[in-house]
């Protein structure tokens, strides 16, 4: 293998640890780029900007990230593709919140209605009315938290997964990761009670789109 396949290669693979780790949806497509690709062709590049843009976000809402060897891993191919041998040690670190309440973060994947091409990268990604921050600002006033749930010092996140079709509307609402019967159950219906988004794009074509959100159940007093 050519020595920028192989950096290319092992970029995708530290992008996918760093997925995994954050519960963020990525699975690295082959790459097809003709000739010495290091890591810079443009579909590399959307996805190396797609996992930034993932830990942003839930650094900015105040979500525990694990961080596995993001020095290399979001390096820019440049840099990778220089004299400098790359390693293979895993760094981590950790971004704790001390803000209460709850927050959300939330990633993409998509959905052929014809062939199920789950975790591929969708190049406009659906969007919630408003963005971000109206999705941000939407959880935290619709989200519930369980009495009972509170009483009983329960907490965590729950990995909520759910279509997005074509006309913005949700369907297949499921939990992906559990904490509690109680709080997943909340999770649930707060995606089901969410308005129709602005539906995701694939080629300038409008797609079924696979949206993953964590929801966050933190006591305020924390």
């Amino acid at each position: 293998m050519a020595k920028g396949k192989s950096i290319c290669e092992y970029l995708k693979n530290l992008r996918k640890q760093i997925a995994e780790a954050n519960g963020i949806d990525y699975t690295p497509r082959q790459c097809a780029y003709e000739g010495d690709c290091s890591g810079t062709c443009p579909a590399c590049e959307r996805e190396r900007e797609y996992i930034e843009s993932q830990l942003s976000l839930r650094q900015k809402w105040g979500a525990p990230l694990k961080i596995v060897g993001l020095s290399v891993a979001l390096a820019s191919g440049a840099a990778c593709a220089s004299n400098s041998s790359v390693t293979s040690g895993l760094q981590e670190a950790y971004v704790d919140s001390s803000k209460g309440g709850t927050s959300c973060s939330a990633s993409t994947q998509l959905e052929n209605e014809e062939e199920d091409l789950m975790g591929v990268i969708v190049e406009q990604k659906p969007v919630f009315p408003g963005g971000d921050t109206a999705l941000m600002a939407f959880v935290k006033e619709n989200l519930r938290y369980p009495e009972e749930a509170k009483r009983k010092g329960i907490k965590g996140r729950v990995l909520v997964t759910f279509v997005i079709g074509s006309d913005g509307s949700i369907s297949d609402v499921k939990v992906m990761r559990s904490v509690h019967p109680l709080l997943d159950a909340e999770a649930v219906r707060l995606v089901e009670s969410m308005p129709k988004w602005i539906p995701g794009k694939q080629m300038d074509r409008v797609v079924r789109s696979r949206y993953t959100l964590p929801v966050f159940f933190k006591p305020t007093e924390e």
